[in-house]
């Protein structure tokens, strides 16, 4: 009789040995040491108060790193005012990841979606008053605050950018030679999610002037983002939630600036 028991509560044990894996395997895993890495090139052509920008950037993520994303942005800025530009800007992006790209296939296994082949369509429209600050040292400091509200023509969603920075010009016979800037990114969820925030982080970056018309940037940062239950995950998982986790990634950037036109 104490074999059988002892056997019942082995095979039991077993059992929820195997189980336990399989019953976690619906809620997403982040990578132990994330890292985001961006490259990307971009054109101004300036004539007038009127800029027009071009720009082609490349995503790389994951354990081991591996290409991600692709994103190409048309658009341009308008002087409104000496201190005020206002932007319009219209972006074709594949391989990014939403909430309800968490699914689970037939086979049972939940995976986030291969996005790298999907399209899509992204309109944006911004403003950026900017301050010198001439009463630090160095009166060579400028203050921002980018406001920028983009809809994504994939989803609906809606998102507000709020990001004030300060910035460093360091200058050599009155041009600029190296920019070093601190920014706080907040990204506001207008129409989705359980947050009004659902990323944000800081942001350093590095601007040489290599000529009047080729400048070199180098940015690095921390975001924290908040995922929300995806629609397959709601569906099979009602009792359950994934949405009180964090996702911490590291973010570096490297790219080049081509500015022509008249200045």
């Amino acid at each position: 009789m104490i074999d059988r028991r002892r056997l019942l509560l082995t095979v039991c044990l077993v059992w929820l040995a195997s189980a336990l894996p399989v019953s976690a395997a619906h809620i997403p895993g982040f990578p132990a040491h994330p890292l985001e890495l961006e490259t990307f090139a971009r054109l101004f052509y300036r004539t007038g108060d009127i800029e027009l920008m071009a720009d082609y950037a490349t995503g790389f993520s994951g354990e081991p790193l591996q290409y991600q994303s692709s994103k190409v942005t048309l658009g341009g800025y308008y002087r409104l005012h000496r201190n005020v530009k206002a932007g319009l800007f219209y972006s074709f992006q594949s391989g990014m990841q939403h909430d309800d790209d968490w699914i689970v296939y037939g086979d049972g296994n939940w995976k986030w979606e291969d996005t790298r082949s999907r399209w899509e369509q992204v309109l944006s429209a911004d403003v950026s008053p900017r301050f010198m600050l001439d009463f630090l040292p160095g009166r060579t400091w400028v203050f921002m605050q980018k406001l920028r509200y983009s809809y994504n023509f994939y989803n609906n969603h809606q998102i507000l950018l709020a990001r004030p920075g300060l910035t460093y010009f360091h200058m050599v016979e009155r041009e600029p030679v190296v920019n070093i800037g601190l920014q706080y990114a907040v990204y506001g969820a207008l129409n989705f999610g359980p947050s009004p925030v659902y990323r944000h982080g800081p942001y350093i970056n590095i601007l040489y002037h290599f000529s009047p018309h080729v400048q070199f940037s180098v940015g690095a940062g921390r975001q924290i983002v908040r995922w929300d239950d995806s629609a397959d995950f709601r569906a099979l998982h009602p009792d359950e939630s994934y949405a009180d986790r964090r996702y911490r990634p590291w973010i570096i950037d490297a790219g080049v600036l081509f500015r022509l036109g008249s200045r």
